[in-house]
């Protein structure tokens, strides 16, 4: 399970196979405290691995090697509101009203900037969601004040404001 020590890399794949053949190698010569795959719609591969610096930017390394990579993510310490999206978890929150939510055409890139935000703005993640409707996409969900959903929106030029969200349109998106 990832835990708040260590730094994380992302590696994501345009195909299954590419990802599987990279994760093999890194497993056989790097050190990792914990590694995880996923598969995402558009048969895209990532491989989400945490451990100390220096093993990440070895693997990192090995992993741009490789054909195939679609996009990298990089995270140098980990918000605590992220590990249970990483562990597959979701985190709410009660009494949502004003929201941020934005998408991206890479997984790996959509939880980088779902970090770098909750570390600038004092935000909750509502959710990352990719399901086969968003065809390869992810979406992300982040609540918080007005200033701070604000705030954070200036570093996403793609995310969309939304005040005093209805709980039934917010129940829909995540349930």
């Amino acid at each position: 399970m990832f835990k708040k020590e260590g730094a994380i890399g992302i590696l994501e794949y345009s195909t299954i196979p590419q990802g599987i053949k990279v994760m093999n190698e890194i497993a056989k010569r790097v050190k990792i405290t914990f590694i995880k795959a996923k598969i995402f719609p558009g048969a895209k591969y990532m491989i989400i691995m945490q451990g100390l610096h220096g093993n990440i930017e070895y693997a990192m390394g090995i992993g741009l090697e490789h054909e195939g990579l679609f996009d990298i993510g990089w995270i140098g310490q980990i918000h605590s509101h992220l590990i249970p999206i990483l562990n597959d978890g979701l985190y709410t929150k009660k009494n949502i009203e004003n929201v941020l939510v934005f998408q991206q055409t890479s997984h790996a890139k959509a939880i980088e900037l779902c970090n770098m935000l909750l570390h600038k703005f004092d935000l909750s993640v509502i959710q990352v969601k990719y399901t086969e409707a968003l065809e390869g996409h992810s979406v992300v969900i982040l609540a918080g004040s007005i200033d701070d959903v604000y705030g954070a929106k200036t570093h996403i030029k793609c995310g969309e404001v939304i005040t005093n969200i209805e709980a039934w349109i917010l129940e829909e998106i995540v349930g």
